[in-house]
């Protein structure tokens, strides 16, 4: 009997890993050397702020576009904690949590976190409010200087989202979300809000290029 429940264990953990993606893989592995936790390796059950240090870490790495995808990723499943928690808490991370997850989307160094003091630890909401205010500059700053590339990274993680539907439910601690018809309204104007960033790209194209060429920075196309 003891074999046999050996034998299962392993044959449903190679078929767990065998339905990730290549994109998923990426993520489990980052997560698993960084020492982050994803709920029985289900990328849709990762809290957002591994999925912002991921894409921190891609950047780093080089990998640039692959960078600016999960960038995204985070910041869609960022605005639905924000827009269908009950309250800003949305469930708190503790004080080594929360310092860990800013050096590793590089809002922080080693060297200056131990000056920072979160006393009880920090919510959730305002984690993603500090990443995406830090990180997203330089995620956009060069992201933005191939403005097609942008819009197909932007349909290409909303694709991603359709197949692969946040669950935060999944996540440790559970956030208290609003009523399912809330999140479903949500979402909705979620996925218009990146539609309206794809047509502000196409009307200030030219706009765009000449102010990134005004600060220093370069136009891809």
């Amino acid at each position: 009997m003891k074999h046999l429940i050996i034998a299962l264990t392993a044959i449903f953990a190679l078929a767990s890993c065998s339905s990730q993606s290549e994109e998923d893989k990426g993520v489990i592995k980052y997560a698993k050397e960084a020492g982050f936790t994803i709920n029985g390796n289900d990328v849709k059950k990762s809290d957002p702020a591994i999925l912002f240090c991921y894409a921190n870490h891609l950047f780093e790495e080089g990998k640039q576009d692959e960078a600016v995808f999960w960038y995204y990723v985070a910041q869609y499943r960022y605005r639905f904690m924000s827009s269908c928690s009950e309250h800003l808490k949305a469930g708190s991370l503790t004080e080594a949590q929360g310092k860990k997850i800013l050096v590793k989307t590089g809002v922080y160094t080693e060297d200056r976190i131990g000056s920072l003091h979160l006393i009880g630890g920090i919510y959730r909401i305002e984690l993603y409010e500090t990443i995406q205010a830090m990180l997203g500059r330089k995620i956009n700053g060069y992201a933005y200087g191939d403005l097609e590339q942008l819009k197909a990274t932007i349909d290409r993680m909303l694709k991603y989202q359709e197949e692969n539907p946040f669950n935060p439910m999944g996540m440790t601690p559970q956030p208290l979300l609003k009523s399912e018809e809330v999140q479903a309204e949500k979402l909705t104007k979620i996925k218009e809000s990146y539609a309206e960033q794809k047509e502000k790209m196409d009307e200030k194209a030219d706009y765009i290029r000449e102010t990134r060429l005004e600060n220093g920075l370069e136009n891809r196309n």
